[in-house]
């Protein structure tokens, strides 16, 4: 992300909506993989409440997919 949307501008503007929470991250290439990150913050303090990484093969879109699946749950499950 840019200097102008950093983490803490996507606190602001969780604010600004009403949001409780945000889920903000990153998606890196590294030779045949991409590597996926995605945080979920608190909006009123910032704090990260969850986190989760994984590294998926660029070339089974399916297993992209099911990835983007496997974080999220892992973001939201108790």
């Amino acid at each position: 992300y840019t200097s102008h949307f950093d983490e803490s501008t996507r606190v602001e503007i969780g604010k600004l909506i009403g949001a409780k929470y945000t889920i903000v991250g990153n998606v890196a290439e590294f030779d045949t993989y991409l590597i996926l990150t995605s945080r979920l913050l608190d909006v009123r303090t910032g704090e990260v409440l969850r986190s989760t990484n994984l590294s998926v093969e660029k070339s089974n879109k399916n297993e992209i997919f099911q990835s983007a699946d496997t974080m999220y749950q892992s973001l939201f499950d108790k």
